[in-house]
């Protein structure tokens, strides 16, 4: 599974006129001054470090990223508030106007340096996905966008982008557009009274955060990996810090309870991440605990003791570091990325990883004087000035982005060749791209000579057999079976492929010779559903769909009564090959019903990078020496009778070694699945045993 990563800073209020909580820890009212307050800067770089060390040195959740949508919600909360008390109106022009100006010319310079790297260090196959994202990123929904990729079984292998890191960014600018015209709606409803707008302001952030958390506990629960992105399982952090810009201000403690929480609060925030012994907890209840840490900090204030919090985070090079945390987030993944690239290496060193810091801390502090001290000042302070200019110095930034990415989209979208696919079993006329064919017969394919492989590494992952592109494949939501049919419409045969995504790939090679032999072929699939019994989980839930569907298909199989059952015979991991004793049960069920199934041995898995491999234009083989030579199906005692097995092993791994290219034709997809194009040069040899299995049937 590919892991989620952090998200941004917050927008560190757009107003930049925060209130202070005193002594008492009581925020002023009213039309009283408004006051800054060092120690949130300080917050804000324990935050970014946090964020930061984990994603260079350790590669998990820190709880940083919660702090920065608690404070989102608190000072855009506040923000909105003292602009309906001084104006007795929200200008959204002005709100939005600020936000752009702010957020946007930074974000898009670092974008563009995302195509850059992109372009330069970032292998070529990932491209388009890299694309993909940056374009969703300038227009804030990268969150979804990773969502719906996350839980994509076929794009799980992905490695992360550049932009990965803008998810949270995008939930922010969601965040501001629904929170200002919420409280714009609760404005009005209080006829713009400011007492009971609060009141109906905090009916209103209470109910978002009881109904939001609830969400984000189930969701963690059943679908961490789609939840972890999902804004409405995020909305809770928001709606805490929102409650906390209205009510706090009734919160008075003394000076020694705040030194302890402030002291208290911090040392939870650093040690969350340490703790918390699994990232998939997150955003549930878990993310209570940053958030939580958060507040304390927040109630503390300034305590006006010499071991206070607030001395720390106040300290000059920890508040500057505050100043520069939305520069320093930004900058530091796309930094980090690179370094994966060029070195091979998952996780930096501590030179390495400090270097990658020092250097989106450099930056930041370029950004940040470029545009908030020197492009921001020169936008009028007048109302309808800040709102027009604001807009159009983000739109102006954004443009760029927008373009460049759809440009190289285009481009991308036609240097994807056609995708041939070769079935000929004529040794005399292997081709050009024989695939398989050029194991089976080594004397024709020693004249082919070197030619552009197929499919091309920038296609490969779009190289799925056709019941993919006729939508006769379920995904992992459904739990109903679906079934297409292919061959012949007057058949004297019929197969039946069953199972998970990796029966499925063998379908090419079953389909190209089903005409000639009056074959009739049913696809009935399901990614991450394996054709076995018991309880199924996928990332780490129980898959209630998976054990819904398999219960329909065995029902399909008993009405339809298919001469052959063509599914997976073995499990291969990343160090073993065996056959689950699930499988065994269900073919044994199978047996009951009068059904033959023939087994087809799984693939030998290789790394994840072997299409990133062949575009390098590396040497990519892959020992799998680990595994058995021989199919563990043979001689296994638990195997029922009505079992055949069928290992084409030797065509794709030949002598325990795996190799990304043969025959011209580009061998896997990803780590798991063979690509469709070198499925179909398999063709013959799958003809063969397919006949040999019938011919059984027709003897017994």
């Amino acid at each position: 599974m590919r892991t989620p990563t952090r998200a941004p800073a917050p927008d560190w209020d757009a107003t930049q006129q925060l209130p202070v909580v005193k002594r008492t820890a009581t925020l002023p009212r009213g039309g009283s001054p408004h006051y800054y307050r060092p120690e949130l800067d300080g917050l804000r770089a324990v935050a970014v470090l946090l964020v930061a060390a984990y994603h260079i040195w350790l590669g998990r959740i820190s709880g940083g990223v919660d702090v920065f949508l608690l404070l989102t919600g608190f000072l855009i909360t506040a923000s909105l508030l003292r602009m309906a008390e001084r104006d007795r109106k929200i200008h959204l022009g002005v709100y939005f106007g600020r936000l752009s100006s702010r957020l946007i010319p930074t974000a898009a310079t670092v974008l563009l340096a995302s195509l850059l790297i992109t372009m330069f260090i970032v292998p070529m196959t990932r491209w388009k996905s890299s694309v993909g994202e940056i374009l969703a990123s300038a227009l804030y929904f990268q969150n979804w966008k990773l969502a719906i990729s996350s839980t994509d079984y076929l794009q799980q292998d992905q490695p992360a982008s550049v932009v990965q890191h803008f998810w949270s960014l995008s939930i922010q600018g969601q965040f501001y557009v629904v929170w200002a015209l919420l409280l714009i709606g609760v404005f009005a409803l209080a006829a713009r009274d400011m007492r009971r707008m609060r009141l109906l302001a905090g009916t209103a952030f209470g109910l978002i955060f009881a109904v939001s958390l609830a969400y984000s506990i189930y969701g963690t629960a059943n679908n961490q990996v789609w939840t972890y992105f999902d804004t409405g399982a995020r909305m809770w952090e928001f709606a805490l810090g929102a409650l906390f810009a209205l009510f706090i201000g009734s919160i008075s403690l003394p000076r020694q309870a705040r030194l302890v929480l402030g002291w208290v609060g911090l040392l939870a925030l650093v040690s969350c991440g340490m703790l918390v012994p699994d990232s998939t907890m997150f955003p549930g209840y878990i993310a209570l605990w940053p958030t939580a840490a958060a507040l304390l900090v927040i109630i503390a204030g300034t305590t006006h003791y010499q071991y206070g919090v607030d001395r720390f985070l106040t300290w000059a090079p920890i508040a500057t570091l505050g100043t520069l945390g939305y520069g320093i987030f930004l900058w530091h993944w796309p930094l980090f990325i690179a370094f994966r690239e060029i070195s091979g290496e998952q996780t930096a060193g501590l030179f390495d990883g400090l270097g990658i810091i020092a250097l989106s801390i450099i930056l930041a502090y370029i950004t940040k004087k470029a545009f908030d001290d020197g492009l921001r000042s020169l936008i009028p302070k007048r109302t309808v000035a800040q709102a027009r200019w604001g807009l159009v110095i983000g739109i102006s930034f954004i443009v760029p982005v927008l373009a460049v990415s759809l440009t190289w989209t285009q481009a991308i979208a036609l240097d994807e060749q056609p995708m041939a696919r070769i079935t000929s079993a004529d040794p005399e006329d292997i081709g050009t791209h024989p695939g398989a064919l050029a194991l089976r017969y080594p004397d024709s394919a020693a004249e082919i000579g070197q030619v552009p492989i197929t499919p091309s590494p920038m296609a490969v992952r779009d190289d799925l057999p056709k019941m993919y592109e006729d939508d006769c494949h379920v995904g992992i939501d459904g739990d109903r079976a679906r079934i297409c049919e292919y061959g012949s419409d007057t058949p004297d045969v019929t197969l039946a492929v069953v199972g998970a995504s990796r029966s499925a790939h063998w379908f090419p090679a079953i389909e190209a010779r089903a005409e000639a032999n009056n074959w009739r072929v049913l696809t009935i699939t399901k990614s991450a559903c394996l054709f076995t019994t018991g309880t199924s989980t996928y990332q780490g839930n129980t898959y209630h769909d998976c054990m819904a569907w398999r219960d329909d298909v065995v029902s399909i199989l008993k009405d339809i009564q298919p001469d052959l059952v063509v599914t997976s015979s073995t499990r291969t991991e990343s160090d073993q090959e065996y056959v689950p004793s699930g499988y065994i049960e269900r073919w044994e069920e199978l047996d009951e019903l009068g059904l033959t199934v023939f087994g087809i041995r799984d693939t030998p898995i290789v790394d994840n990078d072997v299409v990133d491999c062949v575009a390098r234009g590396d040497s990519c083989v892959y020992d799998t020496s680990h595994i058995p030579a021989e199919d563990p199906m043979i001689d296994n005692g638990r195997v029922p009778d009505n079992v055949i097995a069928a290992d084409f092993t030797p065509y794709i791994c030949p002598e325990q070694q795996c190799y990304a290219v043969i025959g011209n034709v580009l061998v896997y997809r990803d780590s798991r699945h063979i690509s469709a194009t070198y499925a179909a040069t398999l063709a013959a040899m799958m003809e063969e045993q397919l006949l040999a299995a019938l011919a059984t049937l027709e003897t017994d």
